[in-house]
């Protein structure tokens, strides 16, 4: 997506994430060089957004399991962000998979 502060595809070490919504049932891989949004809405999912630099938090999503990996300016400032929300239109996955409350 344009305007994304941190581009997935420039972050060395990135690899595919497997996104489990565990309300609908539905599996996501979000290759390489696309945000974790973007794979949300390619696979028709309804997700609130806005700013897409992960400033505005709109598009904050629960997560149930595994480990964000923050890379919006909120959370990746603090000391200890939270391991229970991630903001996907930057953020990626330090685990292979991250089990949403969708």
């Amino acid at each position: 997506m344009e305007g994304d502060a941190v581009n997935p595809e420039n972050v060395c070490g990135d690899r595919p994430v497997t996104l489990r919504l565990a309300r609908k049932g539905k599996v996501i891989v979000v290759p390489v060089g696309q945000s974790l949004l973007s794979g949300l809405i390619d696979a028709k999912v309804r997700v609130r957004f806005a700013c897409t630099s992960g400033t505005c938090g709109s598009c904050e999503l629960k997560v149930l399991a595994g480990t964000p990996l923050h890379r919006d300016p909120i959370y990746a400032a603090r000391a200890t962000p939270p391991l229970d929300r991630i903001r996907p239109c930057v953020s990626r996955s330090l685990s292979d998979e991250l089990t949403l409350d969708l």
